[in-house]
């Protein structure tokens, strides 16, 4: 039935269009006055930026979501090359019959008939979208037709090629109004309205608009008198359905959810956002400017709040009173928090996933998905295959995992041609495709690097999947720091992992040094683990490249891949264990009267050479060889000479420091009372760091003289060697 009314339509329609068509039936050739030259040159060039655009930036994602759409659009767009180009060659060669009847051809075998099929799904208002399509559509069949008899004819090329660019113009007028943010309820319709009268009447003549407004106003009558049957059906067909509308409503229901505390804290972030550098308030202008772009209405507030507080800006508390209090307002500051937050991909897909996600229960389910295809103008019999073929009907639901790998056009353009352009950088249309083009190369170039520099470096990444390597990679985001930065802050919290590509960074604690950490190694990961603040400070030391992740996506793998989290567990429990060692090592060293003069340099080359042992019983008896120094870091440790025990050393003790300054045999037995974690360095390994620095050899020099004769007496804190 329906399928039988919009035949009708049609006829109706190409029957009203025959009194205006019918008197360029006889007209073979023509003159063409310079004005219409100019606009074939416009619109040529015009042309040729806009296939390329085509070209490079993928198309909405309505049209790649099923088979048959991606094969129409790719049909389009292949036929509008032939036509173009076929197109200029005939304009440039007048009489080039070869040129025309290809362009002709292209365009009543594919243009034509592809442009048909995309009729339902256009963009913009119905009751003016559909109708003037479908005249721009008859109307090029028509020239192209008539191309096909006269090819030799210079004025049929330019008639045919000027009403192929019809939506060339549209394009040009639509980027022209998004730019400038003109006409945001009806921007697309309004579009291909001006596109319409810039070229048609250069076919038709005055008598173009006639031809619309009959065109339109037959279809908005019989469309009415075949589907409308309530003011609900009547709003749904005359409403404007914008390119860059998407319902993300999901974030109503988390404004909902949060407690006092949350609120006054996201309150604070959006004010602080706004806020001007050295002020403690945020002017009118400035809420005004943010608001706009995202769809509310704040005139009336804007105009209220200049009333009540009889200036331009208002405090923390003024605003989080009067202001904080709008629904609205609170849903725009969180979109712009979690827009802002959104750096890999991964975390942009999941930030688009709870905008949809309604009840946010954690699934998309058949109604979130009928409110996004009923927003993109999508026929109800097409949008009910593509959700069974997303497999969301009969009460199946998607989790974010699948929205992130099956439909990567669709949050993709919500982040960019949504949240980004109303909430977030607001950039033209071209800007946000330069943009998105060039982060989507740059997660590319992350996964090529990942496996080519990095895997071989990163311990928990050996023997991972591509799958994981890929969703790796996508939740990954490449930063650039200069020398002698911060990355972040001892103590702070923390909400990223690092993972070093290029450069050289340090690591320190209370102003101690632990490390440095170069290409491969990675850092962070233990606040995101435990939820714990940051237990040292990062600094690059060199210019530096590195890959950071935020704490969502961290997440999202580990509760995917729990063998990585349980590999990744054990290398942060094993490097806390070493870092432990490493303080308690320098810290024994520190107490050492042998080495409490000793800089910084030398006692950390001392640390590194310690080795750890857990001893239990004899450590060595008395008369053995001498040749090794040990610093207690956990446990008891007996002193014995002659079958007396002389001294008992606790942690922080030490003994045999003897062995480091002479080539003496023991002088005493030492014997761990139960288990001792002891750290010893042995002479070898000593002279060698002495070598390095003379200063502390020449400390060392005057402690051993000055111990000659007291070898063989213990000590309360020392032990003879």
């Amino acid at each position: 039935m329906a399928l039988f009314a919009h035949l009708i339509i049609i006829a109706v329609m190409t029957l009203v269009s025959l009194p205006f068509l019918t008197p360029l039936l006889g007209i073979q050739e023509q003159d063409i006055p310079g004005p219409v030259w100019l606009l074939v040159m416009i619109s040529a060039v015009a042309n040729i930026l806009v296939m390329g655009y085509h070209y490079l930036v993928p198309p909405h994602p309505k049209f790649l979501l099923t088979g048959w759409r991606r094969l129409v659009l790719r049909l389009h767009i292949l036929s509008g090359t032939v036509e173009l180009v076929a197109g200029v060659v005939a304009i440039l060669n007048p009489g080039h019959r070869v040129a025309a009847t290809v362009m002709a051809l292209s365009a009543l075998c594919v243009h034509v008939p592809s442009a048909l099929a995309q009729t339902p799904i256009v963009f913009g208002s119905r009751a003016i979208m559909r109708p003037g399509y479908l005249l721009c559509i008859g109307l090029h069949a028509f020239c192209a037709a008539r191309l096909l008899v006269y090819p030799q004819s210079s004025y049929r090329v330019v008639t045919t090629f000027l009403i192929f660019n019809v939506y060339v113009w549209c394009r040009l007028y639509y980027y022209v109004f998004d730019k400038f943010e003109l006409f945001s309820g009806s921007r697309y319709t309004v579009a291909i309205c001006a596109a319409g009268l810039t070229t048609i009447p250069a076919v038709l003549g005055s008598s173009s608009i006639l031809l619309l407004i009959a065109g339109c106003s037959v279809y908005m009558g019989l469309y009415s008198m075949f589907f409308i049957r309530s003011s609900l059906d009547y709003q749904e067909f005359v409403r404007e359905r914008a390119r860059d509308a998407s319902p993300i409503e999901g974030y109503m229901s988390l404004v909902e959810k949060q407690d006092e505390e949350q609120s006054k804290h996201s309150a604070r972030n959006f004010f602080d956002s706004l806020l001007e550098p050295s002020s403690q308030q945020v002017t009118v202008d400035a809420l005004y400017q943010s608001l706009a772009g995202s769809g509310l209405t704040v005139d009336d507030l804007r105009s209220g709040l200049e009333a009540r507080f009889g200036g331009h800006s208002l405090s923390f508390d003024a605003f989080y009173d009067q202001v904080w209090s709008l629904r609205e307002i609170r849903r725009h500051a969180l979109v712009v928090a979690g827009a802002e937050k959104a750096k890999s991909d991964r975390d942009k897909a999941e930030f688009v996933f709870g905008l949809l996600d309604l009840d946010r229960d954690g699934f998309l389910v058949q109604s979130d998905f009928e409110l996004l295809t009923s927003e993109w103008a999508m026929p109800a019999p097409e949008a009910a295959r593509l959700l069974e073929h997303l497999e969301v009907t009969k009460g199946r639901k998607m989790d974010f995992d699948g929205f992130f790998r099956r439909l990567r056009p669709v949050w993709r353009v919500v982040f960019y041609d949504v949240v980004d352009a109303k909430h977030g950088r607001r950039e033209d249309m071209l800007v946000r495709a330069v943009t998105a083009r060039r982060e989507a190369k740059a997660t590319k170039s992350v996964r090529r690097d990942l496996r080519r520099e990095l895997v071989g470096h990163i311990e928990f990444l050996q023997g991972a999947t591509s799958e994981f390597l890929d969703e790796f990679a996508a939740s990954l985001v490449e930063t650039r720091w200069e020398a002698n930065q911060i990355v972040f802050s001892e103590s702070e919290p923390g909400d990223c992992l690092y993972i070093v590509r290029q450069g050289q960074l340090r690591v320190d604690r209370s102003g101690e040094l632990l490390g440095h950490v170069a290409m491969g190694d990675w850092v962070g990961e233990g606040a995101l683990l435990d939820d714990s603040v940051r237990s040292a400070s990062l600094r690059t030391t060199a210019p530096c490249s590195l890959f950071e992740m935020s704490r969502a996506s961290f997440r999202f793998l580990l509760e995917k891949h729990p063998s990585v989290e349980s590999t990744l567990t054990q290398i942060h429990e094993d490097r806390n264990l070493d870092a432990m060692h490493h303080s308690l090592k320098q810290g024994l060293l520190a107490d050492i009267p042998l080495l409490a003069q000793a800089e910084s340099a030398p006692l950390q080359a001392i640390t590194q050479a310690l080795e750890r042992e857990v001893v239990e019983g004899e450590v060595f008896a008395e008369g053995a060889q001498a040749d090794r120094f040990y610093l207690i870091g956990a446990g008891q440790v007996q002193i014995i000479h002659g079958g007396i025990v002389i001294a008992e050393l606790a942690t922080g003790g030490y003994f045999g420091e003897g062995a480091l300054l002479a080539d003496l045999p023991r002088t005493a037995s030492a014997v761990a009372v139960g288990k001792a974690t002891l750290y010893s360095l042995d002479r070898t390994a000593f002279e060698h760091i002495l070598a390095q620095f003379p200063a502390l050899a020449a400390s060392v020099q005057a402690v051993h003289e000055s111990r000659q004769q007291a070898l063989h007496q213990p000590s309360g804190s020392g032990d003879p060697s």
